[in-house]
């Protein structure tokens, strides 16, 4: 992919990453306000959450990477 294209497209990318984790986190706090605050499958949905925040760091770098060297 062409520096050109990435930069939107990683753009984009981290913004579905962000709705992804709020909503994630919106559904946790629904099955707390349920009173379901352990469960295996709660515990997989806390982990995808913290994949998709090291993904999203991922994206940020790659971002500053292509902007960084952008000017060079």
């Amino acid at each position: 992919m062409t520096r050109a294209l990435a930069l939107p497209f990683l753009a984009v990318y981290a913004l579905f990453l962000r709705w992804t984790i709020w909503e994630a986190e919106s559904h946790l706090r629904e099955c707390a306000a349920d009173g379901l605050i352990d469960s295996l499958s709660i515990r997989a949905f806390r982990g995808q959450i913290d994949q998709d925040r090291v993904r999203l760091a991922e994206v940020h770098r790659r971002m500053y990477r292509n902007t960084a060297t952008k000017g060079a």
